[in-house]
């Protein structure tokens, strides 16, 4: 994802987050030039989550910034 003057840390965290019902923690990898390398935990708490339905959710995330 890259970083820039509309897309601040903070802001691409909220907005991750306002696309995931199941998103739990987003973790910065790594930084170089003006790209993030992200890692984003799914949970939820009533019952284990399926690989396809983690997968899902990543793309929205995806869709939302057009990665």
């Amino acid at each position: 994802i890259d970083l820039d003057e509309k897309n601040s840390f903070s802001e691409i965290e909220e907005k991750c987050f306002r696309v995931s019902k199941f998103l739990q923690k987003i973790e910065l990898i790594s930084q170089y030039q003006n790209k993030i390398t992200l890692r984003f935990y799914f949970n939820d708490p009533t019952r284990n989550l399926t690989e396809e339905e983690g997968k899902r959710e990543l793309e929205k995330i995806k869709l939302k910034f057009k990665v």
